[in-house]
């Protein structure tokens, strides 16, 4: 549910009205969010967001708990398939009781693909049973697919076939419209190709791929996978790439031709198995992001470790795996201002013109460059945030949300029109200005979209002494400018002129009735200006 900014606490308004926000910014198209019936640590429940590059939207999220396994929480699992416009369900599955949700797929006809773990039986919506082989606390793997109303159209218990994988990785769906799904049991990584019944009928392996992290294809049928290795083997395609000497963990980039032979694999430095996002754009370039705990590189290119605790990286790669560029999230040097960490469900995405966007959890200040900064306020507080650059690695702005106790950035998707939509996990109240949704005490999963043609708003002028209240609005604005009558313009995020004319002392407010809700700046003729925040 939307709920109105009229519920912000005090101090994010405040700010909103007070402070200088970053000209190199988006807002929030809409926000919406489902609670989750769990208590504990917020960062274990695991929700999934998919796009498609035609704007198609599906969502499968946790909503509540019933069994802790290990580092895992399973419990009943809801799919969705999203109004991209609006953020509200055009259907909803319910899935089992005891499960979780790995990863999710959707095309531009408006079929969903799910997958992930289940213990016990998994009962579907439409009544129908996914039976598992096991018993007690074994967990099997299941793939589903939905077609565009909400029926199930086939479903999978994949263990029944590979009975040692532990882990459903990764979906994706290349030029043809055919879905992929791959596997892991930390040993071998199993990728395959289904027909429209969901049966197997291709089959890739890598060896030596403890965990994989994405899967993407280009425009020609090449498919890259990301993720984590160790030196002992590596080997895919009928390739086997000659592996960094004296490397305990490693994360991996590699491409399969199209024909499914192995082209080209590179390797990174790292200090644990983590699950590094890949994603290709239109003219076969790749871009992969992260976490980075260590100083590493790619290509030779080196990435700074993290200055404080965590930082992420981001990098480019041509379609013969020679990085272009990379960067990392900490200055070298210092100073340390903030850390981020990376979004856990799909931290990467690019739109159609090439550019990257990434998302995390942000703690204090993380200065990107080009006067792009992720800022969440004290070190006592967590944002999720998003940036965005292009082509060459330029930071082009960054939006992040109101600080919360704790939130969990979860992924970014970008449609080939630029829109994007973003996820993730938070304790107490979640707000994304100009929107807000969750409560005090609630953990809840969050869906967000920024608009493709949203743009840049005029930079808010620090020493202002300009007043308005109260904000947020949706009738009257009461200004306050100390120099008495002055014009004034009311600047939509679009950049249009939506209310202008004069201050007058005697009768100082504006009527805002009609507007869409939103952020506005409202600037005056001696070059003060002010946020307001219609709902």
């Amino acid at each position: 549910m939307i709920r109105s900014p009229r519920t912000y606490r005090t101090h994010v308004a405040a700010a909103l009205l007070l402070t200088g926000i970053s000209t190199h910014a988006q807002q929030a198209a809409w926000l919406t969010g489902w609670s989750v019936n769990w208590t504990l640590n917020p960062g274990m429940p695991r929700h999934v967001l998919a796009s498609s590059p035609g704007g198609e939207l599906m969502t499968a999220r946790l909503d509540g708990v019933t069994q802790l396994y290990g580092s895992d929480v399973f419990g009943g699992v809801v799919v969705h398939r999203l109004d991209p416009g609006i953020g509200q369900p055009l259907w909803s599955c319910g899935l089992g009781i005891t499960a979780t949700v790995d990863c999710g797929a959707v095309d531009d006809d408006g079929n969903v693909y799910v997958a992930g773990r289940f213990m016990d039986s998994l009962a579907l919506c439409d009544g129908a049973t996914l039976v598992h082989t096991g018993s007690g606390p074994d967990v099997d793997l299941y793939l589903i697919k939905f077609d565009p109303t909400g029926m199930p159209l086939w479903k999978r218990n994949i263990s029944v076939a590979q009975p040692d994988a532990s882990m459903m990785a990764a979906l994706a769906i290349d030029p043809n419209g055919d879905l992929w799904y791959a596997t892991s049991d930390f040993i071998l990584a199993r990728i395959h190709r289904v027909d429209a019944a969901g049966n197997d009928v291709e089959q890739r392996s890598i060896d030596g791929g403890k965990t994989i992290g994405a899967m993407s294809f280009d425009p020609w049928g090449g498919l890259y996978v990301s993720g984590g290795c160790d030196n002992n083997a590596f080997a895919f395609g009928g390739l086997t790439p000659v592996l960094p000497a004296n490397e305990p963990y490693l994360m991996f980039l590699c491409r399969f031709k199209p024909d499914g032979t192995g082209d080209w694999a590179q390797f990174a430095h790292d200090i644990t198995f983590q699950f590094p996002v890949v994603v290709t754009d239109d003219e076969g370039h790749a871009y992969v992001a992260g976490n980075v705990f260590d100083s590493t590189s790619w290509g030779g290119i080196p990435l700074q470790g993290p200055d404080w605790t965590s930082a992420m990286f981001l990098a480019r790669a041509d379609s013969t795996g020679q990085f272009l560029w990379g960067l990392s999230s900490a200055p070298a040097g210092g100073p340390i201002t903030g850390d981020i960490t990376a979004g856990v469900r799909g931290c990467l995405a690019v739109d159609g013109n090439g550019n990257p966007r990434i998302t995390g959890t942000v703690r204090g200040e993380v200065v990107w460059g080009n006067g792009v900064a992720s800022d969440a306020g004290t070190i006592t507080d967590q944002a999720q945030t998003i940036v965005a650059f292009d082509t060459s690695g330029t930071p082009q702005w960054a939006s992040t949300s109101a600080p919360t106790t704790y939130v969990t950035s979860h992924a970014v998707n970008c449609p080939d029109d630029g829109t994007l939509f973003f996820s993730g996990h938070a304790t107490d109240e979640f707000g994304f200005p100009p929107f807000q949704t969750g409560a005090p005490g609630v953990q809840t999963y969050t869906v967000g979209r920024i608009d493709a043609l949203s743009t840049v708003l005029p930079e808010v002028n620090d020493a202002a002494s300009l007043a308005v209240h109260p904000v947020p609005t949706d009738a009257e604005l009461f200004v306050l400018d100390p120099d008495g009558a002055m014009a004034f313009r009311l600047i939509a995020p679009s950049g249009a002129v939506v209310r202008q004319g004069v201050l007058d002392r005697g009768r100082n407010w504006l009527d805002l009735r009609g507007l869409a809700p939103g952020l506005y700046t409202l600037v005056t003729g001696n070059g003060r200006s002010a946020r307001v925040v219609v709902h």
